[in-house]
């Protein structure tokens, strides 16, 4: 009979031990894996692709310093390009982190937008022309929490649609944009900016040739973007 109790105490000693051990082994694990995670918190960065789509109300082009030559006349005024709002399409590279500094760098096009008939007289012709904006932009952004504020540069530069249109000597130039976007939900936001475009371009149709020399104009663009 002692050897029974004694052979109960011995298991039942060597089953306490195992589970103290266990316990400290499955409490050692857990404060590696809480070492080794990634903080989610304030300040942690992540990299992220980004697709999105827009209105941009882009709609006047100025050109201050233009000249149209007919023959052997050249005159010189102010043109201005007219045309429609557009639809448009992004991608970015987006490096970013709650409550923390962060950046994007990516692209844009604006889809192409019809130029007003007033702008394409010039030319002595009624035929339709089109105007889609192909650009490149960089931001710094400082985020909150849903809600996050970007502003940054871009150049870019015009893709012109008119029959027996020529274009020659495609003059990008620099324009600046700034806005504030709200994330609605992990992988989606809504952002309004607004942008300053700046181009110029050579165009010659009908044997009149416009030189439009660097304009610029100002849009206001409204977006959605999905954030992978």
């Amino acid at each position: 009979m002692k050897k029974i109790v004694l052979a109960f105490a011995l298991l039942a000693s060597i089953t306490a031990g195992a589970q103290e051990k266990s316990a400290d082994e499955i409490a050692a694990m857990k404060e590696d894996d809480s070492k080794s995670a990634p903080s989610s918190g304030p300040g942690s960065h992540s990299g992220h692709f980004v697709l999105g789509a827009y209105l941009n109300t882009l709609s006047d082009m100025k050109f201050k310093d233009a000249k149209s030559t007919t023959g052997s006349t050249t005159t010189a005024a102010e043109y201005d390009l007219k045309s429609s709002a557009s639809l448009g399409i992004d991608a970015h590279f987006l490096f970013w982190g709650e409550q923390a500094w962060g950046f994007s760098v990516g692209g844009f096009f604006d889809l192409g937008r019809k130029v007003k008939s007033e702008s394409v007289a010039i030319f002595g012709t009624t035929k339709d022309e089109y105007l889609g904006i192909i650009g490149f932009e960089g931001n710094a952004i400082y985020r909150f929490k849903q809600l996050y504020i970007p502003f940054g540069i871009n150049t870019s530069f015009p893709v012109i649609g008119l029959e027996d249109s020529e274009i020659t000597d495609l003059q990008p130039g620099v324009g600046v944009q700034a806005g504030v976007g709200y994330m609605i939900s992990e992988s989606n936001a809504l952002e309004a900016k607004v942008r300053t475009t700046a181009f110029g371009y050579t165009q010659t149709v009908n044997n009149i040739k416009l030189e439009t020399g660097r304009g610029t104009g100002v849009g206001l663009v409204l977006g959605w973007k999905y954030v992978f």
